[in-house]
C-alpha cells in the first residue's frame, strides 16, 4: 500500500521523512532520482510505474514522496509549511 507525502519542495516533506524513520522505524522513497532513496533504485530489474505497481499491492505501508499531485487514489499526506 502506498501513503503519498505530497508538498510543495522546502515545505519539510524531508524534515517529516526523518521523523518517520527515527520515531517509528518507517523508511521513505522518493519518486525523485537526486534522493538516495529513490523508487528506481530500489529494484534493478523493475522501475517506474512497474515498482509503484509491485508497492501497491504489497501489504505493508509504502511512504512515497512527491512534489506533484497523488497519481492515484492512494492515502496522501499534504506536508504545509507556514513561513511565519
Amino acid at each position: 500500500m502506498i501513503v503519498w507525502l505530497a508538498s510543495f519542495p522546502r515545505s519539510g516533506n524531508t524534515f517529516f521523512r526523518i521523523i518517520l524513520e527515527k520515531l517509528y522505524g518507517q523508511e521513505s522513497l522518493s519518486l525523485y532520482g537526486d534522493d538516495p532513496a529513490h523508487i528506481a533504485a530500489q529494484s534493478a530489474e523493475n522501475t517506474g510505474e512497474a515498482t509503484l505497481e509491485r508497492l501497491r499491492a504489497s501489504p505493508k505501508l509504502h511512504f512515497v514522496k512527491t512534489h506533484e499531485l497523488p497519481i492515484d487514489d492512494s492515502p496522501a499526506v499534504l506536508v504545509v509549511r507556514d513561513g511565519r
